[in-house]
């Protein structure tokens, strides 16, 4: 496999109660609309920015 989803891991990833994530990589023939197209390194930037934040949400929900 070459990053493909089966149907079954689409399925247990989609009903999983945990946070996703998702990279907008643009590939041939399919368009996000709203979104700009970014290099892949701004865009795992973001996302470890992002992880941070939930990373800190989550410390300041367990200290109370």
């Amino acid at each position: 496999m070459q990053g493909e989803l089966s149907p079954n891991m689409a399925i247990a990833i989609a009903s999983s109660k945990a946070k996703k994530l998702l990279l907008p990589i643009h590939r041939s023939n399919i368009e996000i609309i709203g979104i700009a197209a970014e290099p892949l390194p701004h865009l795992v930037e973001k996302l470890l920015a992002q992880i941070r934040k939930c990373m800190e949400m989550e410390d300041e929900n367990v200290r109370g």
